[in-house]
């Protein structure tokens, strides 16, 4: 898409962030995540609307239940071409943290939908990295996860992401495990109601974060054509 990205298109973004677990040993292609996050920071809506989760998985109803932020739950396809259509119909941009997002898309074998998700997405970390550059900034390494170093870099004063003890794979597992054996959230232990919560916590973070980053980014490398 010839699209150009000026310095007030961060208001106009949806910040899409998955989560799930990694690519497995011996294969290059990603598996589907468990959810995915998004930010959108419109004006217009409530705080408490602008962030929002998608779950891929039906058995995790009762997060659903329990996390009044996981507002649907879908196949991933539908949540795609949903975010899609949102963007197109409103004129605004898919921005995501380095390639897995597009590797993910990819990785699900309709060249429709990875032409339509490439036409309305940006990658925002090598924008990001142009403008650290333009500023003469370096990009730390005080942080094991490099959303957090660009994040130091562009934005000090923001927050960091707070990385969560077991990550983000070992608690989707974990609550695999935990919806296959208790379908009701009421029933769940105090421990595995904070497993979800913390995890969507991190999920919303990292949406945050890749806000903070574009709006930064953005206002340092104007006028820059989407996909250059």
């Amino acid at each position: 898409m010839n699209k150009i990205l000026v310095n007030n298109d961060y208001w106009k973004g949806l910040y899409l962030d998955f989560e799930g677990e990694g690519v497995k040993s011996g294969t290059t292609t990603p598996p589907v995540p468990h959810f995915a996050g998004v930010y959108c920071p419109d004006k217009d809506l409530p705080a408490s609307a602008r962030y929002s989760v998608t779950a891929f998985r039906e058995a995790w109803r009762p997060i659903k239940n329990g996390c009044p932020e996981v507002t649907d739950i879908k196949p991933i396809k539908d949540f795609l071409w949903q975010l899609i259509f949102k963007a197109m119909r409103y004129d605004r941009t898919i921005f995501y943290w380095t390639c897995h997002e597009l590797a993910v898309v990819r990785s699900l074998g309709d060249q429709n939908l990875t032409a339509a998700f490439e036409a309305v997405s940006e990658n925002i970390k090598p924008i990001a990295r142009k403008a650290i550059n333009r500023r003469r900034r370096k990009i730390p390494k005080d942080s094991a996860k490099g959303l957090n170093n660009y994040l130091s870099a562009l934005a000090p004063k923001c927050s960091p992401v707070r990385e969560l003890k077991m990550g983000a794979a070992e608690g989707c597992r974990r609550l695999d495990n935990y919806s296959s054996k208790n379908k009701r959230w009421s029933k769940w232990t105090d421990l595995q109601k904070e497993t979800a919560r913390s995890l969507v916590t991190y999920n919303r973070e990292d949406c945050l974060a890749l806000y903070e980053i574009t709006k930064r980014a953005l206002r340092s490398t104007q006028h820059m054509r989407l996909g250059a």
